[in-house]
């Protein structure tokens, strides 16, 4: 073994007196110098940030409104605007034209405008005015009037809480205080437009960018040119025959020089990494040691590329040509992976079940393009249900990006025989608008038609056992009470005429079953429907609202309970029992009348949940993953239990069907129906597999399987430094939390199966290397 530890001894000494080697060292010592002075300062929030303006458009019409009751803070604040401002504001209540070609693009650059005006009024001595505000409920502190010399900072923290006060229903302030970033001591960015709990998610984002250039790309670039002559060089004639003399097996030599080639990006890893890990326990605080993985996994995927390098290096011997050739394979597995990912997101998902529900016999699907399906029992397959949406249909991809989050499902009357859906839009603001309903009936082979657009953007739709449609809002629950052919003509008239921006819904449509006071439900809230006793109940930020049903049909808030955390979470209702499942990957099962807690459970680590849904009488409940695992709660032996379906993995749909049996769709159009009491499969709906999917199954995804994917260790990066194994497809451009949607789509990928890929290529090549170097003669 001497002799082996020799070899490496002396690849380090040739490291160590390498002009590249110190010029990367010296880079990445330079590029922590300049980090190292970085810091975060807390202070009160001063400004209203992007995110806490959770009704943009509403709040721009109120204040547009203003001019009508000047003593009142719409009126008030709309005085405080210049000509220019008020005129802007009023040209934001219009609808856009369908011809501009910008339909819908302008809702980022609207709320930031929002933003920033509300941020310059705050600051103003005037802003405050104590008989426009004299309605609104202030505490001692912010009835009083502020004194002239009052510091700006603490003028602006005062006037945003009275503005919070004063329009509640449209902004949400939840995080007190704001954080800067300081360099040397000295604030230079202000209070940042991100929550203090978003830090953490921010800095995650620069370390993988960080890592992922200096170490992924610029690193392993620089290693492969220092490396690219450590093979060649060492079967030249004179060398060989030096290190032959010795007592080693040429295989072993040659692993030997391949783990010395490893030398260089060890070191260059543990500096920038070591460094980085350091910068954030001492400057910011965060003691965060799961960074040091990166440092084997950095070598890791410089060694799949040195693989070829060394493989071909000892073929021909040659630097050029062993350089050249890893570029060319690394152009092949782009291409490769490109091509995978491609197909899977624009023709295999968008073929894909995502939803599934079922009513009366009758049972609908609903795939990545936005088609609803209706299983045929006669053909045994699914057939498309006829759509007479009217307007542009974007392709099925583009569908998925921008209504991602916006679950796209059908609910299925109690005989069957109507079926009802909301389609979202989007505001001129960026945010999710009315959505108009879509409805099909039995006699009508179930062909969807456009009924009402919603007098507010909705959490779901739902329709009880005995006929009524049930929608909940933020400001109520509403009744979809139907309109007449002349009503839905004229509706469409206007809104062909203002593009679809324009809000045309009957006020005849709807009955809003909530009194006047009825606290309003904090968008972004999950929300679910209980059929065994028409309620409703709400879930934000670990807070749980039950919304009951009188004995007249109205609607009046009910129990509360503070859960004491603030993950975001899906909620889910059937019987006495509420299942949650939490974004940190816990799930509870409570009870949902009384909220007491029945039993908890974790999530595969590193999973989020996508779905949760409960049996109509709570006799048994289940959560899907976004990487399809599934797991079940059974509601009489009230505990999680260890038996998943088999579709467990890779499921990509699940709901319960009026027999109680739980359906579970596989990776594409199959469905198989369980029985959970008994956790056996009782029926299955094979649903027929297209040939472009069956090429990706068993062609392209087998080829991208079998060979080696070192881009994907990009993923095992982002899994070490966020501990997730997906990533939203669709971030918030206004700097809302990517988190607060578990519904929204998301990229997942798994670490592991990356790993043993890429591992097994590097086998394979050093075995290739080991038997060529073994049987030549030097």
């Amino acid at each position: 073994m001497r002799a082996y530890f020799a070899i490496l001894k002396d690849s380090y000494r040739e490291a160590a007196a390498s002009l590249v080697l110190w010029l990367a060292l010296g880079g990445i010592l330079l590029l922590l110098l300049a980090l190292l002075p970085i810091g975060l300062l807390t202070a009160a929030n001063t400004g209203l940030r992007h995110q806490e303006l959770i009704d943009p458009e509403k709040f721009v019409k109120a204040l547009s409104d203003g001019p009508s009751a000047p003593q009142t803070p719409e009126g008030h604040i709309w005085s405080l605007l210049n000509a220019k401002q008020q005129e802007q504001f009023v040209e934001f209540t219009k609808a856009e034209k369908e011809s501009d070609g910008r339909r819908g693009q302008r809702g980022g650059g609207v709320r930031r405008i929002v933003v920033n005006t509300v941020n310059e009024l705050i600051k103003k001595p005037e802003f405050y005015n104590a008989i426009a505000f004299g309605k609104i409920e202030l505490d001692e502190e912010l009835r009083s009037p502020d004194a002239e010399s009052l510091a700006v900072d603490v003028r602006s923290h005062r006037n945003l809480r009275r503005l919070e006060k004063a329009f509640a229903g449209y902004i949400s302030v939840n995080e007190r205080t704001a954080l800067s970033l300081t360099y040397a001591g000295f604030d230079i960015t202000g209070p940042l437009p991100i929550l203090p709990s978003q830090m953490k998610q921010a800095i995650d984002s620069i370390i993988t960018i960080v890592l992922g250039f200096f170490l992924g790309i610029v690193g392993v670039f620089a290693s492969l040119l220092f490396t690219a002559t450590l093979i060649p060089r060492t079967f030249e004639p004179g060398e060989i025959s030096l290190l032959l003399s010795k007592p080693v097996y040429r295989a072993w030599l040659f692993l030997t020089k391949f783990l010395g080639g490893c030398v260089f990006t060890l070191i260059c890893a543990t500096l920038l990494v070591t460094g980085i890990w350091l910068l954030l326990w001492v400057r910011l605080e965060m003691w965060r040691p799961e960074l040091l993985w990166c440092i084997p996994l950095y070598v890791f995927l410089f060694s799949i590329y040195f693989s070829v390098s060394a493989l071909t290096g000892a073929i021909w011997r040659n630097a050029v040509v062993s350089l050249i050739l890893v570029i060319l394979f690394w152009l092949g597995v782009t291409l490769i992976g490109v091509a995978h990912n491609s197909m899977n997101e624009l023709i295999v998902k968008a073929r894909r079940v995502s939803e599934i529900s079922a009513n009366g016999g009758e049972v609908f699907a609903v795939d990545g393009g936005r088609t609803v399906l209706r299983w045929d029992q006669a053909i045994g397959d699914w057939v498309a249900v006829p759509q007479n949406a009217g307007g542009d249909q974007l392709p099925a991809f583009l569908q998925r990006l921008i209504f991602s989050g916006n679950r796209f499902r059908v609910s299925v009357s109690s005989d069957g025989k109507r079926i009802l859906a909301l389609q979202p839009a989007m505001t001129r603001m960026g945010g999710s608008g009315p959505a108009t309903i879509l409805s099909g009936n039995a006699d009508e082979q179930y062909e969807l038609q456009q009924e009402s657009q919603t007098p507010e953007s909705m959490f779901g739709i739902y329709q009880t056992a005995d006929g009524d449609v049930l929608l909940p809002g933020p400001r109520g629950i509403y009744r979809f009470v139907g309109q007449t052919d002349q009503e839905r003509k004229a509706q469409t008239f206007i809104k062909g005429i203002f593009g679809g921006l324009l809000s045309s819904s009957s006020a005849k449509a709807f009955e809003n079953l909530t009194d006047k006071g009825f606290p309003a439900i904090v968008a972004g809230s999950s929300v679910a429907f209980n059929p065994a006793d028409n309620s409703f109940v709400a879930l934000n930020g670990g807070e749980l609202r039950r919304v009951n049903r009188t004995a007249e049909g109205k609607y009046v808030a009910g129990e509360t309970r503070d859960l004491q955390w603030k993950e975001s979470a899906i909620l889910a209702v059937g019987g006495n029992i509420a299942i949650i499942a939490r974004a940190d990957g816990k799930l509870l099962a409570l009870d949902a009348t009384t909220f007491e807690l029945i039993a908890e459970s974790m999530l595969p680590n590193g999973e989020k949940p996508r779905v949760a849904e409960c049996a109509l009488d709570g006799s048994s409940a289940a959560v899907l993953t976004h990487q399809g695992a599934v797991l079940v709660f059974d509601g009489v032996a009230r505990k999680f239990l260890p038996w998943v379906p088999r579709e467990s993995g890779y499921a990509s749909a699940m709901a319960y069907n009026d027999k109680l049996q739980l359906m579970v769709v596989d990776n594409h159009r199959g469905v198989r129906l369980y029985n959970v009491a008994t956790q056996t499969s009782s029926a299955q709906l094979p649903g027929s597999v297209d040939l472009p999917c069956q090429i990706y199954d068993y062609v392209v995804a087998p080829l991208h399987a079998v060979l080696p994917k070192p881009s994907d260790l990009d993923n095992a990066v982002q899994w070490i430094v966020t501990g997730e194994k997906s990533v939203e497809i669709k971030t918030d451009s206004n700097g809302g939390n990517t988190e607060a949607n578990l519904e929204a789509e998301r990229l997942t990928f798994n670490v592991w199966n990356a790993v043993a890929s890429n591992l097994a290529f590097i086998a394979v090549m050093l075995g290739l290397g080991c038997l060529y170097i073994a049987r030549s003669d030097f």
